[in-house]
């Protein structure tokens, strides 16, 4: 289930609501978010955008890259840390499969032919 709205205020929630429910969004594309904001709560400053898949429209990924940094730095703010401080992330939620992509990486099965 998704965060309450007092889970949401108490605990940022980095990659809820990220993208709209509308929107095209897949396991590949929530593992670079993921990583990206992991990275980033780690170096305590934004991480390295570069990417292994060009597929994925950049500015997309440039508008989720920004929004996620906005959300860590609301967090940040809002528990009382600096901007640059280092955070230990915790992963939570989601499905098995989005976490198996995020620790074991994209599986290595054949793309759907359009």
């Amino acid at each position: 289930n998704k965060p309450t709205p007092e889970e949401l205020e108490s605990t940022p929630h980095i990659l809820v609501d990220l993208v709209d429910s509308n929107d095209d969004y897949n396991a590949a594309e929530w593992r670079r978010d993921a990583i990206y904001s992991v990275s980033t709560l780690l170096q305590g400053s934004p991480a390295d955008s570069s990417d292994d898949d060009n597929e994925e429209d950049i500015s997309r990924l440039q508008a989720r890259r920004k929004r996620i940094q906005q959300t860590i730095d609301q967090g940040r703010l809002q528990k009382g840390f600096d901007l640059e401080e280092r955070v230990q992330p915790v992963i939570a939620g989601g499905t098995m499969m989005y976490l198996q992509w995020l620790v074991h990486g994209r599986p290595d099965v054949a793309r759907p032919s359009e």
